[in-house]
């Protein structure tokens, strides 16, 4: 059997050709390197005069011989050299070699039917069309690089880190067809990212673990075994142009890969303020830049995700004075304001579009927390103005109207001068024995926020708020029931989890936060028949999860994380997606908070890049 193997002839193909034409033998029918000789010229246009030939023959010894690499050689082809050693052959010294810089002229046509190959082996180069897809009657097969049919670019590692598909790191042996990496697929290779793995060392295992693919198939089908392919079909969303592939996207994906771990990848704590208070570099943000913009300026790219709770009709009154309370004349101006700004979407649809790297749009999200019936009646109709729906996080506890938030009866208690009744209630508290009350009566929910027990908080404000209520009754109908949801689903309105209870997740263990993830997803399957794909953690600060947080959420079969403290969404995150909360504001303070989570978020985004 006569085999043809076709490459661009750099250090990594060498490693493979020489392989291949040791594996080969006399049946090695020759190569067409898609190149002018960088040396000798021979075949092909020359390779230019003067410096341009100089370089062009420095970055042939550099790339091909391993002598001082050039600065701008790929990286990984040096962790190669030092994890490999130099390949065998040189291209010279390949049996039959020829220089083609375009596999499909006329001239290497010509050459290819002289050479009437069974077989064809392909790594690298550009796409191949005419005789060298019909010619061999063995096929042609090539290496992808990728996990076909999931990713089909040459950078396809880089973004299966990027859209965080750390099990989808790998590479591909398939046959060629007219299409771009298409064809039916022979072989697949998983290569799992190890811990604090930097990308050079990744991109050189992936292509290592590929080309003994590629040359484990070849061996097959020199020995005349029947190789037959699987036919896949095509995955939207699939391929990514190299334009995609900005600083911006190469900067996220080595820092994503450095803090990448199993089980429960480490904490990108760049993405958040921490704990301290001390800012991260992600969420820097120069607020001597921030000044009140223009009417006609225009928000920069990228997906804006606005947090809602309750919308009221007139001015907030009784605990809606200490809530998260926008009023409605002020939430049809914001939307008005983002329809003029760029493109109102749904979440699923902008989180489609972060799949594929930096939108070239300003694209808008409405998302609304705990699932006030204000959604459904004042929200809903407004969007649908401007032909646009939103989504709704529910608690499913509040739904069925076993309880009113606990946060909600504390601003309750606090607005109508009934504090002290908490506070008694608080002092009686055998678990809450020996912790400082604050002062200030608006800091109550807060503070019993920071000390949560599960059960326990709930009731004990609900005791208090029982003894000191005149009209228990005046929160009936606060909450969307399940026909409401019903009706939002209905009207193409996505319904994502929040927790059974709203629980500040970062005082649960594991198996608490497990099973709030598990029966508020159960909830919604069985009563709404959603299969809920995202997730936002309760009051979403960086402080309120943790790791268990992301096994959990891990759990949930592709669910996408939400917080709620700021920033603009430039890239995907499987995690750590931004929003944006609201609360009452006029139309003014709206778009400072616009501007000021894009200034957040490109302060970040510069000390990200400079320290890639």
């Amino acid at each position: 059997m006569k085999i043809l193997c076709t490459t661009p002839g750099r250090f990594r193909h060498m490693h493979f050709l020489s392989r291949l034409v040791e594996l080969a033998g006399e049946g090695f029918a020759g190569c067409l390197f898609q190149r002018a000789d960088p040396v000798s010229g021979v075949r092909g246009p020359a390779p230019g005069t003067g410096r341009a030939r100089l370089r062009q023959v420095a970055r042939y010894w550099a790339e091909n011989l391993g002598v001082k690499p050039l600065k701008n050689a790929e990286d990984f082809e040096t962790v190669m050299l030092r994890r490999r050693g130099r390949p065998k052959l040189t291209p010279e010294e390949v049996p039959n070699a020829v220089w083609f810089p375009n596999p499909n002229s006329e001239e290497a046509l010509a050459w290819l039917r002289a050479q009437s190959p069974d077989l064809i082996v392909v790594f690298g180069g550009k796409i191949l069309k005419h005789d060298w897809l019909t010619l061999p009657a063995r096929g042609t097969i090539n290496l992808h690089t990728g996990y076909l049919p999931y990713y089909r670019c040459g950078s396809s590692t880089q973004w299966a880190i990027y859209r965080e598909d750390y099990d989808r790191v790998g590479a591909t042996v398939h046959y060629v067809d007219a299409g771009v990496d298409t064809g039916a697929l022979i072989e697949r290779v998983q290569v799992t990212p190890e811990p604090g793995e930097k990308l050079p060392s990744l991109l050189e295992r992936v292509y290592w673990h590929g080309m003994e693919a590629l040359l484990r198939t070849a061996r097959r089908l020199l020995a005349g075994e029947a190789v037959p392919g699987k036919a896949v079909e095509r995955v939207e969303g699939s391929y990514f142009p190299g334009r995609a592939y900005t600083p911006e996207v190469d900067a996220v994906i080595r820092r994503r890969l450095t803090v990448h771990t199993r089980p429960g990848r480490a904490y990108e704590d760049v993405l958040a303020t921490a704990d301290n208070g001390s800012a991260a570099p992600w969420r820097q943000f120069a607020r001597s830049r921030l000044s009140a913009p223009a009417d006609n300026d225009r928000l920069p790219h990228g997906l804006y995700v606005l947090l809602y709770h309750h919308l009221t009709e007139g001015a907030p009154t009784g605990w809606e004075t200490l809530g998260p309370v926008t009023r409605l004349s002020d939430f049809r101006e914001q939307v008005r304001y983002c329809a003029q700004q760029g493109r109102l979407v749904s979440l699923a649809d902008g989180v489609a579009l972060l799949r594929q790297g930096p939108p070239a749009e300003t694209l808008f999200s409405f998302t609304f927390d705990d699932g006030y019936r204000s959604v459904l009646e004042l929200a809903a109709p407004v969007l649908g103005e401007f032909g646009a729906t939103g989504a709704v996080f529910p608690n499913p506890a509040m739904a069925d109207s076993e309880h009113v938030f606990y946060k909600v009866l504390c601003a309750d208690l606090v607005a109508n001068g009934m504090a002290d009744v908490l506070r008694g209630h608080v002092a009686r508290a055998n678990w809450l024995n020996g912790s400082r009350l604050p002062r200030e009566s608006e800091r109550l929910a807060d503070w019993l926020m920071d000390r949560y027990r599960i059960g326990a908080t709930q009731d004990l404000v609900e005791a208090a708020w029982r003894e000191a209520a005149d009209d228990p009754s005046r929160f009936a109908g606060l909450y969307l029931t399940r026909d409401d949801l019903r009706a939002l689903k209905n009207n193409g309105w996505e319904i994502g989890v929040h927790t059974m209870h709203h629980v500040p997740l970062c005082r649960l263990s594991l198996d608490e936060q497990q099973t709030e993830f598990a029966t508020n997803r159960a909830w919604l399957l069985d009563n709404l028949g959603v299969s809920p794909r995202y997730v936002a953690y309760p009051h979403g600060r960086r402080c309120d999860v943790n790791e268990d947080t992301l096994r959990a959420v891990e759990c949930l079969d592709g669910c996408l994380g939400f917080f709620a403290d700021g920033g603009t969404n430039r890239w995907y995150s499987r995690f750590e997606l931004m929003r944006l909360g609201i609360g009452d504001c006029d139309l003014d303070t709206f778009r400072l908070k616009l501007w000021e989570a894009h200034y957040q978020t490109e302060e970040a985004v510069r000390a990200l890049t400079a320290g890639r």
